[in-house]
């Protein structure tokens, strides 16, 4: 680079202006003086193949990103191509706090900073590219200000740590830097989101306070006016923010009962003891989330999936999901959505873009500031004991530890939303207990993200899983595990099948070595009945690795076994329940 400067000094200059840009993409009418104002410069005596003439270009680029007619450039990427054009047309009326290099218009130093910073989105437009995969850009992570490192680590951890996580989707603005999938999932699969549906339904909510359907003040008890109900007094004073921020006043989640009593859900809800002023308690509530549903479903005479669809998901490109029903045929509301890892990402771009997608304000703003801001303490203590469940609460979305709120659903279904960074993250897993794993993740790799592009370097992927038949048991033979926590009684394995007994259950499963193998037929196991069908992947690392889990649901059995002889020793971890060591020997 030419420049009587030194790189860190234009860096550091660079990012003040990157800083004044971004301010004016919400501005348009500063925006366009400031464009106007530079092209009026550029036109006195800039030469053709001078650098400065690239910012013709910027200009041009800027004008049509802001006008939505050209999409194809990651959010991320415009604020840097447009600092370029502040500096230059600094110091004017319009931004009288930043003031150029002197010689600047000499050099051009931060141009040809520019060119090297954000060229590759710059060329893309000169050639008219576009670039999108279903609605989504890619980009090398280096050029987003991620280093490749960074993932590396992360999914090295994940394989090296053997839990159960499914698929990860890393975005800077609106590019992926990652997308990775674990066998057997792919990009169409549709997950289970369980909580992290509340998310959708919190901004149904608020997409009908903007067209004044409801208010966030309503009270709930007329909305079923005609139900008998208990507690009077605080019922009268519950709101639609108490709902939403899980400040019903209800000592305990009341969907259990709800489940359990069969018939009307909403007059279970109504009927359930209300111990404290509402806004006051924060107790997480899953009943809370339904009854959002029912008023949803009162004040527009359509099913919330309907409103979904309808206010949401055609908007983003989502196509219409399977939302499980209550028995009278209600969504759940606060689970039982199904969302593919592509269409969490969308829903949480639609969120981290202040509601707005394509130029169309979807979602209110300042229902999307309200839903994401701490709304209600959750500092209690519990039986969590990760900070990112004690550091508050907004509108059917967490705070995280970091400067990030999330969608969160049972088993580590998230979306990680750090708008500041237009950073994103999308997890689905099936960790159970583990589920906070994936939180820290992000916090790791959000550590080492710049605000500019880095170095590039090396993305590598795990390893394909496999076997070393050496590791197997006797074939044939039963092992039979001394009494443990975690109920496993024993283990047998032939050249294609596995069969394992725990507590009262009986598994009988395919395997082939390294590959996941999904069960013929439902299979019941660990007492519940299933929804999908049994996955099997045996593989070898320094021992005989068996993981079993059903399809897209939370919970997974992990066994880590070392065999010697007649003899058996390892731990067996299950998300959803009891972990232990085991040690057995051959019947």
């Amino acid at each position: 680079m030419k420049s009587g400067f030194d790189r860190e000094t234009l860096l550091a200059e660079y990012q003040k202006a990157r800083a004044e840009a971004k301010k004016l993409l919400g501005d348009p009418e500063r925006l366009e003086a400031l464009l106007a104002s530079a092209e009026e410069k550029l036109s006195r005596g800039t030469k053709a193949d001078s650098p400065l003439a690239a910012l013709r270009d910027v200009i041009a680029l800027t004008r049509a990103y802001a006008d939505g007619s050209y999409t194809d450039v990651p959010s991320f990427a415009v604020p840097g191509m447009l600092g370029a054009v502040v500096y230059y047309a600094a110091p004017n009326d319009l931004i009288p706090d930043m003031v150029p290099f002197a010689g600047y218009t000499d050099d051009a130093a931060l141009t040809e900073l520019m060119l090297e910073l954000e060229g590759a989105e710059l060329e893309r437009w000169r050639r008219g590219g576009t670039g999108r995969e279903d609605g989504f850009l890619r980009r090398a992570p280096h050029e987003l200000g991620i280093p490749e490192s960074a993932l590396t680590r992360m999914l090295a951890d994940i394989a090296a740590s053997h839990r159960d996580v499914h698929s990860v989707m890393v975005l800077r603005g609106d590019a992926i830097a990652l997308e990775y999938y674990f066998e057997p999932y792919t990009a169409d699969t549709a997950h289970a989101m369980y909580s992290a549906s509340k998310t959708v339904t919190s901004m149904c909510v608020g997409i009908a306070a903007g067209k004044g359907l409801l208010s966030l003040t309503d009270p709930v008890a007329p909305f079923f006016s005609g139900t008998l109900f208990q507690n009077t007094v605080y019922m009268d004073r519950m709101k639609i923010h108490d709902l939403l921020c899980m400040g019903t006043g209800h000592s305990e989640d009341t969907f259990g009962h709800m489940a359990e009593a069969g018939g009307s859900w909403a007059n279970t809800f109504l009927n359930q003891p209300v111990e404290h002023e509402p806004g006051t308690h924060f107790i997480y509530n899953t009943g809370a989330t339904y009854m959002l549903g029912r008023i949803l479903t009162k004040v527009t005479g359509k099913s919330l999936l309907d409103l979904a669809d309808e206010w949401i998901f055609r908007r983003i490109g989502v196509k219409r999901p399977v939302w499980l029903t209550c028995p009278e045929g209600y969504a759940m509301a606060g689970l039982g959505l199904y969302l593919t890892a592509r269409d969490m990402a969308k829903f949480g771009m639609l969120i981290m873009n202040g509601g707005r997608w394509n130029g169309e304000q979807v979602i209110p703003e300042d229902y999307i500031r309200l839903a994401s801001s701490k709304q209600i303490d959750n500092s209690a203590p519990s039986n969590d004991t990760d900070i990112n469940w004690h550091v508050g609460y907004g509108y059917q979305m967490w705070r995280c530890s970091y400067d990030a709120f999330r969608a969160d659903g049972l088993g580590g279904q998230y979306i990680v939303m750090m708008p500041e960074k237009e950073l994103m993250f999308v997890f689905t897993d099936s960790l159970g207990t583990e589920a906070p794993y994936p939180l820290h993740l992000a916090e790791d790799v959000l550590s080492e993200v710049s605000d500019e592009p880095v170095p590039a370097g090396t993305l590598t992927l795990p390893a394909q899983k496999k076997l070393d038949r050496a590791y197997l048991p006797e074939l044939g033979a039963e092992y039979v595990f001394e009494e443990n926590a975690a109920g496993l009684k024993s283990i047998a394995m032939t050249d294609d099948t596995l069969t394992v007994r725990i507590k009262k259950t009986t598994l009988t499963l395919p395997y082939a070595g390294g590959r996941t193998v999904r069960s013929e037929t439902l299979v019941n196991w660990m007492g519940v009945a299933p929804k999908n069908r049994l996955m099997t992947t045996v593989w070898s690392e320094d021992r005989l690795y068996i993981r079993v889990n059903e399809y897209t649901e939370p919970a997974t059995l992990l066994l880590a076994l070392s065999f010697s002889g007649a003899d058996v020793t390892g731990e067996m971890r299950f998300t959803m329940g009891s972990s232990a060591k085991v040690i057995g020997k051959k019947a």
